[in-house]
């Protein structure tokens, strides 16, 4: 069995849907179980694609306008107050403290651009010799504009995650000595920025006041009221899509001593799966990470040297995704999902296309 992951994924489906008849309530339970076969489809069907090296390029190319467009648009709704379609940014006291671009009422722009152009990055800085002087240009323009687009956005995880996954990027392609200088412009550029800019300035202060204060803040309510629901049903959990549901805040929580906060999903992946698919859920889960994540070191080797440094982005990104220490939007839904298995797609894709080239040579 070449490719395990996908088989057990199998597995943890089934075991989804048969949970989702003891829930809380059935219906959206069995609906978001049954729903997780699309995820796993997608991968597969990246796989099945027939792309050559030039198609690849090609998408790495089309990829990455598509990521500029986005980045313009949402810098406009930031220096405008409005972006291409007419979207307004959220202001307080007339200052934008968060940016949607494209996406509407969606405070999501932020992650969007850091889960798809990380391994775009990767690419362009593994090949950076490869370049001319225009396209090196080029990739230089693309990152920065990506970095100051994540940063104004207000999304203080997505900008983490797209900083630490650059630093690891620079960190592989060009050793220890340029990854500290260039860590050293990365921080001097974010702490003049937000100094001399209002609104990152003031999500700077709210961040370093929830995490001064975590005892208070409600990301903490949101990880107690889930382990509450898990340790009450510590084997199986509530069910998918079942927190929401569970969740009650006329109650007092036992860790906090106040009102239980309740919200869609708890913010925390694992929490997540602990409290809506228990002990068991969490365990396969585990294994399923694993079994990933050991495909991706085997077959490393195989994928075609032009083609390395976007697999080493999407395995960044799968592995910033599943940190735990973290906050995270629900793995149960379409958005928040869809970087996770896009990235576990590309990779799909990267491996099998050299195991195919491979066998006609």
């Amino acid at each position: 069995m070449k490719n395990n992951w996908v088989w057990f994924y199998l597995i943890i489906i089934t075991y989804f849907t048969l949970i989702s008849f003891f829930s809380t309530n059935i219906s959206p339970s069995l609906k978001s179980a049954l729903s997780q076969f699309r995820f796993i489809f997608f991968v597969l069907f990246l796989g099945c694609l027939s792309f050559s090296e030039d198609d690849i390029k090609r998408f790495i190319r089309y990829t990455s306008i598509l990521i500029l467009v986005t980045c313009f648009d949402t810098l406009l709704q930031y220096f405008n107050g409005r972006d291409l379609f007419g979207f307004e940014s959220a202001r307080q006291f007339d200052i934008p403290v968060r940016l949607s671009g494209p996406f509407g009422d969606e405070l999501i722009v932020g992650t969007f651009i850091s889960f798809i152009a990380i391994p775009l990055i990767s690419y362009f800085f593994y090949n950076f010799s490869k370049f001319s002087k225009l396209e090196k240009l080029y990739n230089i323009i693309f990152t920065v504009i990506c970095f100051f687009t994540v940063l104004l956005s207000g999304e203080r995880i997505a900008f983490l995650v797209f900083t630490s996954s650059l630093l690891i990027i620079v960190f592989i392609n060009f050793g220890i000595k340029k990854s500290f200088f260039f860590s050293l412009i990365i921080l001097f550029a974010v702490f003049f920025f937000i100094q001399n800019n209002k609104s990152t300035n003031n999500r700077a202060i709210i961040f370093y006041d929830n995490i001064r204060n975590f005892q208070d803040s409600d990301h903490l309510k949101l990880f107690s009221s889930a382990y509450n629901i898990w340790n009450q049903n510590k084997m199986f959990g509530v069910g998918l899509k079942n927190y929401r549901l569970v969740c009650d805040v006329k109650t007092i929580d036992p860790i906090t001593k106040q009102n239980t906060l309740c919200s869609t999903h708890p913010h925390n992946l694992y929490l997540e799966i602990m409290s809506e698919t228990g002990l068991i859920g969490l365990i396969l889960f585990i294994i399923f990470f694993f079994l990933i994540f050991l495909y991706i070191i085997k077959n490393m080797k195989l994928v075609n040297s032009n083609f390395k440094g976007l697999f080493y982005g999407c395995s960044i990104i799968l592995f910033s995704y599943i940190w735990p220490i973290r906050s995270h939007g629900s793995f149960f839904s379409t958005f928040n999902a869809s970087f996770f298995w896009f990235n576990l797609g590309i990779i799909y894709l990267l491996i099998i296309y050299a195991k195919n080239k491979s066998l006609r040579l």
